[in-house]
Order: structure tokens, then C-alpha cells, then sequence
């Protein structure tokens, strides 16, 4: 959410609950709605009135399941959809009637395949450590738990990275 904020995206954020939709915007979602309290028809409707009736350029798709189709149709002409983890664990069905009349494209991503196939992370979460070290990102590790204790951070070390405090 902070880096396509940052990037100047108009940022439209799902999450099922209204903690997780404040959340979204208090990291600089511009619209957010709650899944839990709007039907699917509804949510697809709120999504085109908020980008002008247009549908979304691009929707990271998080959830997969049944979220994989309303992700479809919530595109733009154009508008691409990338799959990014199925937490739902559920098969997602595809209707083509969804994407194809808009040219729509299905882009599947995991890190772990990228790495098997050579790209090399580093450098890229070595700039992202830099920026939330310049406080141009926050950190959601500092996020409090439902239970409001805190959180541990995730250290950087774990991942093998150099400390943010390196980039200081």
C-alpha cells in the first residue's frame, strides 16, 4: 500500500474486517472496504465508483478462491490481475467472459520461483531496508496484535540482510 501510494497509484484496498480497513488507510490507502460487510455485487459496484466507473488498472490478488474472480471483473480495460498467494486454499475458478473482452492479463508471481530461476533479492529488499531506514515506509512488524501486545519485529538478519541501521 505505502510503495504504490508512493508511487502515486490511487490505492484501493480490501480486507475483512474494519480494523484491517483503517489499517490500509492509515498506511495510505485512498479507498477501503470491508469484505465482511458488503456482498460481493456490492463491492464490485463501490469499486467502479471509485475509479470513476473505469474498474482497477491492477489488482494484487492476495487471497485467491473466490477472490480470484471478483479480482477479474473488477479489472479495467486493459487492467491486469497478479496472483500473488491463494490463502483462501481453495480452487479459483476463472470465467473468461471476466478478462478477455478487456484485454485483461493474469500474471501469476512467487518469490521463491524467481530465486529458483536466478533473480537474486538483495539488492532490491536492500533499497526497500533503506527507505523504511529513512522513515519513507513504516514498518507493519510495529502493528500491535489482537491481543495488543507487541509484536516482535522481524529482524533483518533472519532474512540474511544487512540491518537497516547499515543504510543510515
Amino acid at each position: 500500500v505505502q510503495i504504490a501510494a508512493a508511487a502515486g497509484a490511487t490505492v484501493i484496498a480490501t480486507a475483512g474486517s474494519r480494523d484491517k480497513v483503517a489499517w490500509a488507510q492509515s498506511l495510505g490507502a485512498q479507498h477501503a472496504f470491508d469484505t465482511s460487510a458488503a456482498d460481493r455485487e456490492h463491492l464490485l459496484d463501490a469499486i467502479r465508483d471509485a475509479t470513476g466507473g473505469r474498474g482497477a488498472d491492477l489488482v494484487l490478488d492476495t487471497v485467491g478462491g473466490d477472490t480470484f474472480s471478483d479480482s477479474l471483473r473488477s479489472i479495467a480495460y486493459g487492467g491486469r490481475v497478479v496472483a500473488l498467494a491463494n490463502v483462501a486454499l481453495a480452487p479459483s475458478t476463472v470465467d473468461t467472459r471476466d478478462f478477455y473482452p478487456k484485454n485483461g492479463r493474469i500474471l501469476g508471481f512467487q518469490i521463491t520461483a524467481l530465486i529458483e530461476h536466478g533473480y537474486d533479492p538483495g539488492p532490491d529488499l536492500r533499497a526497500l531496508l533503506a527507505e523504511v531506514a529513512a522513515h519513507r515506509y513504516r514498518s507493519p512488524s510495529t502493528r500491535r496484535s489482537r491481543s495488543r501486545r507487541r509484536r516482535r519485529p522481524t529482524s533483518a538478519w533472519r532474512a540474511g540482510l544487512p540491518s537497516a541501521r547499515s543504510f543510515s
